[in-house]
């Protein structure tokens, strides 16, 4: 049962432990970005706020 998994992951904070390697990533290649030259430099800015979004999403179910 779904619900029992979920419910089992809460307990064991494994949720927020994946969310917390993902947020340390995500900084980590952001880190990255900076050091790399886009033909498009906008992109850059755009990349940025993708993964923000993504993670964010991502923080916003977990609840």
């Amino acid at each position: 049962d779904l619900d029992f998994i979920v419910e089992r992951m809460r307990e064991t904070k494994s949720i927020d432990y994946t969310l917390d390697m993902a947020r340390d990533r995500l900084e980590r290649a952001k880190a990255h970005l900076i050091q790399v030259e886009f033909a498009r430099p906008e992109y850059l800015s755009v990349l940025r706020t993708v993964a923000d979004h993504v993670l964010e999403r991502f923080s916003a179910i977990k609840s």
